[in-house]
Formats: structure tokens, C-alpha cells, sequence
């Protein structure tokens, strides 16, 4: 229920368009109540002509003025009857149309704002999921994560555009028309009436079952939809290893499961509508066994009984809407949960309330007493890191995998908050700053380069939006990126591919080096950056990473040790401490670690 008033809650900035469509819905109830009247007016007409509808209009008269005077409509009882009399087709065309205009309406404009209202919720879930850390999505697979952007939210788009029309509508409709049965043809309704309450006892039962398969099978679709996500993305390494039907076996494992559970709610489903159905014949064939006794006493007319049924039949279909109700909207609050959840969870990485905007770095960055370790896990990643890059000194990270280098790579831009110690910058712990301010400060060129499936002008120019065409050439250049970028189809509006795909290893990588040349940002976190590069390349911008270099602080991942002999410091690390650190030539001299990895290197 909770998820439920929290769902009517996005209605609110759509409050007038909500105002149409509930005048559309309750114009729609009322023109349909009142085509059982017109109705029975004109057989009556038909068969039993201007004296016969005398008769009726008299011995309802008071009832028919009654509910006038409630619309504010007064009039006599001779000019109800002359009206009654000349202008019957004129009402019910006048009905009709009113009827089909108000439908429409209620259709488009509640359709308008279940888009409106699901765009809405789809924004505010992305937003949330692109502001957690780097834990959360270690945590949830990508395909988890689609799942919810794409598959949930769907499922709460359906609920909301099914649901207020009937719980609005349709409900009014049956309001409307039960209550002309009630009042122009109590004695046929009481017989339907007895029955009717039969019916809340499936949509209730079967409503409980929906919800609980609808829960399950979401869970179920996000399996699959993570399968497709982690085997498309690793698709290149499954094919070289000739593990298609593993993965298609995975795939259908999945699939099978999910099918499982919504053959359970579909069986439900079956179910239900028979059910329902049964209820309303039951009710049905009671009351014309009991008009036909009615009939032959002379109790009540032929066309009383006409429409009554056209009442009956008009109720039908909304009343199979509210039976299938259930199906649709719990599934739909279902999906709402597990967008919820994602939505309400606050990101581990924010801003502090007294958060301040960090001023550009121009001294050093200093790691004190830097302790580290990944969520739900007891071993610390980093241990009692010390720890400070100068500006204008390039300092290198090296050690085995799963030394600690990555991990103080990502605390350095507050992809995590450290567990102890603390990150400052220019005396000012990182933490007592915005993280936009922070990262605003950083560019980073990795190992396995990432390039939006976007232009490549526009993949250069990721870290700074409005930058000159001017500018993103000239870091291209500087890049050595500029000479292969024109000779492309389409220069530099060319669209490399989801991940690049079409380009080389080499020229993605020189692209994300021009990316970080145009951020020109203080800080550079470089990992292997040349690592893809052919020799001629890795030359080329070897010259322009000094160039880059120059004035800022660099932090380099080195895993190929020939990279990094230059550098100012190298840090070497074992399992998450600092073991050793020097120059090139000083830790060749101690014959430990960094020797060691050296002479591997050189085998």
C-alpha cells in the first residue's frame, strides 16, 4: 500500500491534466448509466407507442424529475413528457457522442500522464543508480540493473496507465449503472445484487497469488537480463573459448526458471476470468428467469427488462476490468518495490552537509595513514598507506595483482571513502569537500580504455562539454589522435561503436589520451596508458605524456616496470602496505622486492 500512495504521488505536477480526465471519466460513467433509460424510452416507444411512453413517463415522473433537479435541470411534467415524446434519437444520439468524446479524452490524457509519470520515475532511478559508489555496482550486475531501469518501470507504467481508469472509471461506470438499476429497476436488480458480493471473494484470493508470482518472476527476468548483459559483453572471450552452449545452456537454465513462475500466474489468471464469468451468468440467468415470472404477472414491462439486461451487459466489461485489476496492478507494485529500493538507497560516497568546494590542488596530495577494506569483506584491500604526490612529480604505483594499487587509484577520486586514516589535498581532507569539486580536478587514462558509443569529437570532449571544436583538435594533436581521427569516414563525427569496437586498441587508447589533455586537470591517474599502443605509437605519446605531465601530479599503475623507470618515486607494494620505495636505481640497490619484479619483467 505504502508503495502504492508513494506511486499517486508523481500524479502531482499533472494535477490539472488529472482534473480532465476525471471530468472525461465521470462524463463517460454518466452518458453510459443513461443509455439503459434511453433505451427502454424507445422500445417502449416502438412497441407500444406515444401512449405507452405516457404511461411510463407517468408512473416515473417524480423519479425522472428528481434525478434532474439534482443535475440542475428543472422542467414540468408536460414538457418532460413532449420531450420525452419528439426528442428520444436526438438524446440518444446526444449520449453517444458525449460518450465517445469523453472516452477519448480520458484515454489520451490519462495515457499522456502514465508516460509522463514513468518517465518521471525511470529519471529519478537512473540518477540514483549513476550516484552510487563503486560497492553498490560490485554488489549488482549490470543486468540486474537494466532490468530495473527497462523491465520494472514498464511494469509500473502498465499498472498506471490501467489502473485509474479503472479504479476511477470503470468503478464510476458500475456505480453509475447500478445505481439506475437500483433506482428504474429494483425488482431485477435485487436478484443480481444477492449474487454479486460471490465475486470479491477470487479477486481477493487470486490478487494475494499475482502479487507473490509477480515478485518472483521480476526477480526471475532480472536473472535473465544480467545473463544476456554478461555474456554480450564478454562475447569475444566465449567464442575464443568455445563455451556458446555453456552460455546457452545458462541462458535457458534462466529462461526455464522464469518460465516456471509465470506459467503459475498465468493459470491464475486462467482461472480467474472464468470464474468471474460464471458469477455473472449465475447472476444473470437468476434474473431472467425471475423477469419473465415479472412478465407474466404484469408486474413490469418488456422494455424494463431490456434495459435492464443492456445495464447488466454494460457493466460487463467494466467489471471484468476490476477483475483483472489485480493481475495487472500487482505486478506493477510488485516492480514499484524494487524500483524503490534502489531509489532509497543514499549513495555511500556524498557530500558532507558542511561540504565546501576543494580549490584547484597546487602543492600535493598526501595519503595519511590510509586503511582500506571492501564492503562485506574482513581483509583489508590497503593497510597504513603514507603516502604524498607532489605537484609536478610523477609517482608509480607497482606490485603483484591484488597488491592495493588499484584500490588507491579509486580512493584517490573518492570512488570509495577510505575505512581509516584520511586523503588530503593541499591540507584539506578530501572529505570535508564537494566530490564534484573533487573530481573536477582529476583525469585518468586506464588500461581498458571505455568509449562511449557516441562521436568521437564527443568522446573526446566527455570531461568538458562545452569545449571549441579548436580545443578538442588540439588535444587530439597533442594526443597524436588527430592524423588517424580525420582520415575516418566521417572525421570526427565518426560513431566508434559500443565500446569502440571499431577502432584499433591503439586508437582508442590515444583518444582517452586526448580526453585527458583536454580535462587539463591537476591530478593524473594513468594505468598502463601505453599498454595498447604499437612501438611507434607508444613513442609518439610517451612525448606527449611528458608534455602532460609536466606541472601536475601523476599517479601511475605500472604493470609493465620498463614504463616507469623515470619516475620521480615508485611506490612497490605487497599485499595492500607499502614495502619499499625509492627511485629506480635505489630499489634496484636494495635486491628486494622491486628487484625481484624487475628481473620477472626482463625474463
Amino acid at each position: 500500500m505504502n508503495s502504492w500512495k508513494r506511486l499517486l504521488g508523481y500524479l502531482k505536477p499533472y494535477r490539472f491534466q488529472l482534473g480532465v480526465a476525471l471530468v472525461a471519466m465521470f462524463a463517460l460513467a454518466v452518458t453510459t448509466s443513461l443509455y439503459p433509460v434511453v433505451i427502454d424510452l424507445i422500445s417502449t416507444s416502438l412497441f407500444g407507442g406515444s401512449e405507452a411512453i405516457n404511461q411510463v413517463v407517468g408512473s416515473k415522473l417524480e423519479r425522472i424529475q428528481d434525478g434532474l433537479s439534482y443535475l440542475g435541470i428543472q422542467t414540468s411534467a408536460a414538457e418532460l413528457k413532449t420531450s420525452l415524446g419528439k426528442n428520444l434519437l436526438l438524446a440518444l444520439a446526444f449520449v453517444v457522442t458525449i460518450k465517445a468524446i469523453s472516452q477519448a479524452v480520458r484515454f489520451y490524457v490519462m495515457g499522456a500522464i502514465a508516460q509522463r509519470v514513468v518517465a518521471d520515475i525511470r529519471k529519478i532511478l537512473f540518477d540514483s543508480i549513476t550516484r552510487q559508489s563503486q560497492a553498490f555496482f560490485g554488489e549488482q550486475g549490470s543486468g540486474f540493473l537494466v532490468s530495473r531501469v527497462i523491465n520494472d518501470v514498464a511494469q509500473v507504467e502498465r499498472a498506471a496507465t490501467y489502473a485509474i481508469p479503472v479504479l476511477v472509471g470503470d468503478v464510476l461506470k458500475v456505480v453509475g449503472l447500478a445505481t439506475i438499476c437500483l433506482w428504474q429497476y429494483s425488482d431485477l436488480a435485487l436478484v443480481s445484487v444477492v449474487v454479486l458480493p460471490l465475486a470479491t471473494f477470487p479477486i481477493i484470493r487470486f490478487g494475494k497469488m499475482l502479487k507473490k508470482y509477480a515478485k518472483e518472476s521480476q526477480q526471475k527476468l532480472g536473472s535473465i537480463t544480467n545473463r544476456v548483459a554478461e555474456t554480450l559483453g564478454g562475447v569475444r572471450i566465449v567464442q575464443i573459448y568455445g563455451r556458446e552452449e555453456y552460455e546457452i545452456n545458462r541462458f535457458d537454465h534462466e529462461s526455464e526458471n522464469y518460465v516456471r513462475i509465470m506459467m503459475r500466474s498465468v493459470l491464475v489468471r486462467a482461472i480467474q476470468t472464468p470464474i468471474m464469468e460464471l458469477i455473472g451468468i449465475f447472476a444473470l440467468v437468476l434474473t431472467m428467469l425471475y423477469a419473465r415470472w415479472k412478465i407474466d404477472s404484469g408486474a413490469i414491462r418488456p422494455g424494463e427488462v431490456i434495459a435492464f439486461l443492456m445495464a447488466i451487459i454494460l457493466m460487463y466489461e467494466p467489471l471484468k476490468a476490476i477483475g483483472r485489476l489485480n493481475g495487472i496492478i500487482m505486478p506493477g507494485l510488485a516492480a514499484a518495490e524494487r524500483v524503490f529500493e534502489i531509489i532509497d538507497r543514499p549513495p555511500q560516497v556524498t557530500d558532507d552537509v558542511s561540504a565546501v568546494s576543494l580549490p584547484r590542488m597546487s602543492n600535493e596530495v598526501e595519503f595519511r595513514n590510509v586503511s582500506f577494506r571492501y564492503p562485506n569483506s574482513d581483509t583489508y584491500a590497503v593497510r597504513n598507506v603514507n603516502l604524498t604526490l607532489q605537484r609536478g612529480r610523477l609517482i608509480a604505483l607497482v606490485g603483484a595483482s591484488g597488491s592495493g594499487k588499484s584500490t588507491i587509484a579509486s580512493l584517490l577520486p573518492r570512488l570509495y571513502n577510505v575505512t581509516e586514516g584520511e586523503i588530503v589535498l593541499d591540507g584539506i581532507p578530501i572529505e570535508s569537500g564537494t566530490v564534484a569539486s573533487l573530481r573536477n580536478q582529476i583525469a585518468v587514462v586506464t588500461q581498458e580504455t571505455y568509449l562511449f558509443n557516441d562521436s568521437i569529437r564527443d568522446n573526446i570532449a566527455y570531461g568538458v562539454p562545452g569545449a571549441s571544436d579548436a580545443d578538442i583538435e588540439t588535444a587530439a594533436r597533442a594526443a597524436f589522435a588527430h592524423d588517424f581521427i580525420v582520415k575516418l569516414p566521417d572525421g570526427y563525427q565518426t560513431m566508434p561503436g559500443e565500446r569502440g569496437v571499431t577502432l584499433s586498441g591503439g586508437q582508442r587508447q590515444r583518444i582517452a589520451i586526448a580526453r585527458a589533455f583536454l580535462r587539463d586537470a591537476p591530478i593524473l591517474i594513468l594505468d598502463e596508458a601505453t599498454s595498447a599502443l604499437d612501438v611507434e605509437s607508444e613513442e609518439e605519446v610517451q612525448r606527449a605524456l611528458e608534455a602532460l605531465i609536466a606541472n601536475r601530479t601523476t599517479l601511475v599503475i605500472a604493470h609493465r616496470l620498463s614504463t616507469i623507470q623515470d619516475a620521480d618515486e615508485i611506490i612497490v607494494m605487497e599485499e595492500g602496505a607499502v614495502v619499499e620505495r625509492g627511485t629506480h636505481q635505489e630499489l634496484l640497490n636494495l635486491s628486494g622486492t622491486y628487484a625481484r619484479l624487475m628481473a620477472l619483467s626482463e625474463v
